[in-house]
């Protein structure tokens, strides 16, 4: 198999955050391809059919076409566009199938699905109101009639199989089965009659007229079933008592927690009365805390200010557009609402699925300044490596590394070397090397980053 990447979507590429391209099966002299591709989230082998821009709209009416076919053997699963050539993701099957099927012309196509359902109706009729192989019961007292004594005695067991296995009602099935059972004892009498010299045919007839006395035989000589009405009650019985019981057990152990917290709220309250009573006792009197207060004042701590930060961007030279699609979300990064986050795609390791060795995040600062601190809020995240730099640019051309970490801890708190930023930076960019593992996957993958604020200080 061809693992050339010179089709227009490259290997390793992920198509609606889902199915990524693993190979390519097929190339057409017109330029259409079919591809493999693995579906990451329910991890199965997958189609992919890429049509050149001039038989996109063959290839979408196509695959509407096999979607109303309900015969058809080719699943359609997802329908998309990726530099400007339409992709259609199907379940795993032949190339030349769907070459055959979904690139060739639209009108040869639909009169074959439409000649196809109409065979199928006609093989089949209509299953929804025609029970499968009803008309073989229906058939069998006219066949029975036209056979001999011996041909009776040999086909007495196919067609009592023939009866049991009709899908038609419970009355016309036994009935069927009691039929057989008459041809037997017809052919058997008619054995007798030929060694006592009997006439066969009349012992025959006897035998078929006794078969339509079991055709009509009332159910109630059947025996009735036994009736388990009164052990399901008793059964109703037990349930009801556990579930009483189960009650009264909880509404005992509420009560005993109750007394329990008003036991403890009494004592709480009696010693904060007794805390009181000691704090007037032992404060001293305004003119001692005021000397006290003028002979020796309490230093007020002084708190770094927060660079503003005015935008977020996105950095992946090596593929420029992976991820290109959660940019709408990046200024949650910095919105000050920790309920809202930024999230990036979900990778099966930890070197982002092989698709890019690393990815950035650039982070413009209102004023150029010298940052101290950089603060990364994250949700579920842990292990990991990011680095971080500073720049004039959003690029990591030129940059200096001033810090590093990993993610560590919900809130994660990386200092920063000011020695190293100079009269200070216009940006600062954090590259992430090793993706961290999340408590909750991602699109049904283990690795990725869910960021909810990132905050810088001077």
């Amino acid at each position: 198999m061809s693992q050339n990447p010179s089709h227009a979507i490259p290997l390793h590429t992920l198509l609606g955050e889902r199915y990524k391209v693993t190979a390519s099966a097929l190339e057409t002299a017109e330029g259409d391809a079919v591809l493999e591709g693995k579906d990451q989230v329910l991890n199965r082998k997958v189609s992919i059919v890429v049509a050149t821009p001039e038989h996109n709209d063959r290839l979408m009416t196509n695959a509407r076409t096999l979607a109303r076919n309900s015969r058809s053997t080719v699943q359609i699963l997802d329908l998309g566009n990726t530099n400007g050539r339409t992709y259609l993701i199907t379940s795993y099957s032949r190339s030349e199938t769907l070459v055959e099927n979904l690139l060739a012309d639209s009108q040869v196509l639909a009169a074959s699905s439409e000649t196809q359902e109409a065979l199928g109706q006609e093989i089949f009729g209509d299953e929804a109101h025609t029970g499968q192989n009803s008309h073989v019961s229906r058939s069998t007292r006219s066949d029975r009639s036209d056979r001999s004594s011996i041909s009776a005695t040999r086909d007495v067991e196919p067609e009592a199989s023939v009866a049991a296995g009709s899908t038609t009602t419970a009355p016309a099935a036994m009935g069927a089965a009691a039929g057989a059972a008459g041809v037997g004892a017809g052919a058997a009498a008619a054995a007798g009659a030929a060694a006592h010299d009997e006439d066969p045919t009349e012992t025959l007839a006897a035998g078929q007229d006794e078969n339509e006395d079991y055709e009509y035989t009332d159910y109630d000589e059947y025996p009735e079933e036994p009736d388990f009405d009164d052990e399901d009650d008793r059964s109703r019985g037990g349930v009801l008592v556990v579930a009483i019981a189960a009650i009264l057990l909880l509404v005992m152990g509420v009560a005993a927690v109750f007394a329990n917290l008003n036991g403890m709220v009494d004592q709480d309250a009696s010693n904060e009365a007794a805390d009181v009573s000691d704090a007037y006792s032992t404060t001293p009197s305004p003119t001692a805390a005021s000397s006290s207060a003028s002979a020796s004042p309490s230093p007020t701590p002084t708190q770094k200010p927060d660079a503003e930060i005015t935008t977020a961007s996105r950095v992946v030279p090596s593929n420029p557009n992976l991820m290109a699609d959660q940019d709408q979300t990046l200024g949650q990064l910095t919105d000050g609402n920790p309920g809202t986050q930024w999230m990036s795609y979900g990778f099966g390791s930890a070197n982002f699925g092989g698709l890019v060795s690393d990815f950035s995040l650039a982070f413009e600062l209102k004023d150029k300044t010298t940052v101290s601190q950089l603060t990364m809020d994250q949700v579920g995240g842990s292990g990991g490596a990011f680095t971080v730099y500073t720049n004039d640019s959003a690029s990591l051309d030129g940059a200096t590394e001033v810090g590093s970490g990993s993610f560590s801890d919900p809130q994660v708190q990386t200092s920063l070397d000011t020695k190293k930023q100079g009269e200070g930076a216009k940006y600062v960019i954090v590259k992430f090397t090793e993706a961290p593992q999340q408590s909750q996957p991602i699109a049904g993958m283990p690795y990725g980053l869910r960021i909810a604020e990132v905050k810088a200080s001077n």
